[in-house]
């Protein structure tokens, strides 16, 4: 198993009030450009407020956990309070 890089993001999550998680949800970005890593993705949410994070970003070489599964993360700049499941 490969090591989790933890890279947290200064923007867009809030407190999960203790809320047990039941599910994970994965995205694939759909970017296939060179360069764009998860390591792309955390320089993109960490450089200012887009209104929107994950909690992780995943390459073909390591997973990177931008924010804590103890907070919600962000969608259109609201959190994403359905607190059972990681985005």
């Amino acid at each position: 198993m490969l090591p989790i890089k933890k890279k947290i993001i200064r923007y867009n999550y809030s407190g999960r009030n203790d809320e047990k998680i039941k599910y994970i949800v994965i995205h694939d970005t759909g970017n296939r450009a060179r360069g764009a890593d998860a390591e792309a993705h955390y320089r993109y949410f960490n450089s200012g407020n887009r209104g929107a994070s994950a909690h992780y970003f995943v390459d073909d070489r390591s997973p990177s956990l931008t924010v804590r599964s103890d907070f919600f993360r962000f969608r259109g700049s609201e959190p994403l309070k359905n607190g059972h499941i990681i985005y």
